[in-house]
This record gives structure tokens, C-alpha cells and sequence, in this order.
């Protein structure tokens, strides 16, 4: 597994790393620890003293992030003795470097860290991790540090399922993660409000079908499963669902071709990830060891 950690030295991006011990990791992976060095540039009045001053600043900058992101690494190396990690340092736009160094690497999972507002603060999570929830072309893993320590290492998941390819595979990544005894998973999914109450049957017996064979897989794994079945809006029912079980993690496809006309997760996912309370995880196909043809995919959900 290849894994790009983007790290600005905030205390979120700190939470960040420890979430990961929650996340079900491997013990053995590649990792990209990455960090933009912030550079902010006072005017100046002499092309040469400008040409000099913006020198010296960016020099400084590098050096100040060299120092912080060893501390970093330093973490990582405890939590996860095996991984192998490189440590790149750069300048320039956070959401451009980290797009491009996840794109041109080959990264299977990009991971950042959330301003983490709470209330209606948070709905202005950071630009940065905005842009690459939404453009990355891997799975995205949107940080947040743990509400309330318990002491525990089992975790708690809420897994957003409407009978796309997309929701298959994050069934799919959850059961094939390494995950502490006792670790929960709900599986959530909303057809919305009631439209045409003659498909409503329909539509509960084809969630029901889904949910059915996705806790069979997820069990098999040796996880604990339970499954709720909403009437509201997905991104409402999805959210309140990870804050009153006390979510860990919230795991959602990323573009939705849904069995369920009326439920389509990938429109949804940028607003879970806004707005929950917990880590999300967007899952994208990539054409990489860890993922599974569409046709295993197919194969296991199917049984």
C-alpha cells in the first residue's frame, strides 16, 4: 500500500497521525510524508533586496519544516515500525503539490487532517483539504482526531452503502483492513423522503439485499455488524447515524453509478465530508494491487 501523508505541523495534522493507528493500516507500507513549506513574502522596493530577501525567506522556510516534519517522522516510526517512509519537502500551493505528488507517485490513498470545526464552524473545513477530497484521483482519508479517548483500541465505523460499484469497494477495503477485536461497522443507507410510495417496498427489499450480503462479507472478516435503513436526506441520515454511535470513521464510495435511483452517495460525499464529526474516507477505484477487479468485486457482494 502506498500511502501520501500531507503534513503542515498544525495540531490537526498531528490528529492525523494519530488516526492512523484507527484506520486498519498494514504494518507494511510505502509512505510519502509530505510538507509545503509556507513562504509569506514582505514587499520590497529594489528588485535585488526583493530577489534576495524571497531567497533567504524560502531557504528559512524549508529549513524551519525540515525540523518539524523529522518529529513527524519520528511518530510514524513509532506507531509503524515496518513502513518505509520518504520525506519530501517542497514550496509552492499545498493542494497542487499534494495533487500532483499523489498523481505522479502512484499514491493508493492520500491522507490529510481537517481544521476539525465543530457546530457551524464545520462547514469552513480547510481549502486544502477540500480540493483534495474532491480532485484526487486515489481514495482520500480526511483525518480527525478521536472526541473522547475510551481506552479502547476497537473502533467504530459507519460504512454508507446505495448499491453502487463504488460503496462494493469501500465494503470491500473495510473487510480486508486490519482492525482491533470488537471493532463495529453500521452500515447506513437513505432513499430520502418518500416520493412514489408504490416503489418504497421495492426499495426497502433491495437495501435489505444489500445490507444483507455486505455484513456477510463484513462478518467473515470477524467484524460486528448492524444496519440502519433512513428515510432522510443521505447526507443528514449518514452523518447522525457515525454522531450517535460514536463513529471512528465514516467510509463512502466516491462517484455513485446507485441501484438506487433515488440515493446517489457520490453527490453526497463532499458534504459528509464537510460536515461530520469524524474521520471520512472516500473510496476510489485506482488500478493498483490493493483494489479488486470490478468482476471480484461483483463476485463477493454477490457471494
Amino acid at each position: 500500500m502506498r500511502l501520501l501523508i500531507a503534513w503542515d505541523g498544525s495540531v490537526c495534522a498531528e490528529a492525523a497521525l494519530e488516526d492512523l493507528r484507527r484506520a486498519g493500516l498494514p504494518d507494511e507500507a510505502e509512505v510519502l510524508l509530505l510538507s509545503v513549506a509556507e513562504v509569506w513574502l514582505s514587499p520590497s522596493s529594489g528588485l535585488e533586496m526583493m530577489t534576495t530577501e524571497i531567497a533567504d525567506q524560502i531557504e528559512r522556510g524549508v529549513d524551519e519544516t525540515w525540523v518539524r516534519i523529522e518529529g513527524a517522522r519520528a511518530r510514524l516510526a513509532q506507531y509503524f515500525p515496518a513502513w518505509e517512509v520518504e520525506v519530501v519537502v517542497e514550496t509552492g500551493s499545498p493542494g497542487t503539490i499534494i495533487l500532483r505528488r499523489a498523481q505522479e507517485w502512484g499514491a493508493d490513498m492520500v491522507v490529510v487532517g481537517s481544521h476539525g470545526y465543530f457546530g457551524m464552524r464545520r462547514f469552513l473545513m480547510g481549502s486544502v483539504s477540500q480540493r483534495v477530497a474532491s480532485e484526487a484521483h486515489c481514495s482520500v482519508r480526511i483525518a480527525r482526531g478521536r472526541l473522547e479517548e475510551n481506552g479502547s483500541e476497537a473502533v467504530r465505523l459507519v460504512i454508507g452503502l446505495d448499491g453502487s460499484i463504488d460503496s462494493d469497494v469501500a465494503i470491500y477495503v473495510v473487510a480486508h483492513r486490519r482492525w482491533a477485536p470488537g471493532t463495529e461497522v453500521r452500515l447506513v443507507t437513505s432513499i430520502g423522503p418518500i416520493g412514489d410510495a408504490r416503489t418504497v417496498g421495492e426499495e426497502k427489499r433491495a437495501i435489505e439485499e444489500i445490507h444483507l450480503h455486505a455484513a456477510e462479507i463484513l462478518r467473515a472478516a470477524g467484524l460486528s455488524v448492524s444496519s440502519v435503513m433512513s428515510f432522510e436526506d443521505p447526507r443528514h441520515a449518514i452523518i447522525d447515524e457515525a454522531e450517535s454511535c460514536g463513529a471512528d470513521c465514516i467510509f463512502v464510495g466516491s462517484h455513485s453509478s446507485s441501484l438506487l435511483g433515488r440515493f446517489m452517495l457520490g453527490s453526497v460525499s463532499t458534504a459528509i465530508v464537510a460536515r461530520a464529526h469524524c474521520s471520512v474516507e472516500i473510496v476510489r477505484r485506482a488500478s493498483t494491487a490493493i483494489w479488486p477487479a470490478e468482476d471480484v468485486v461483483e463476485d463477493r457482494i454477490e457471494g
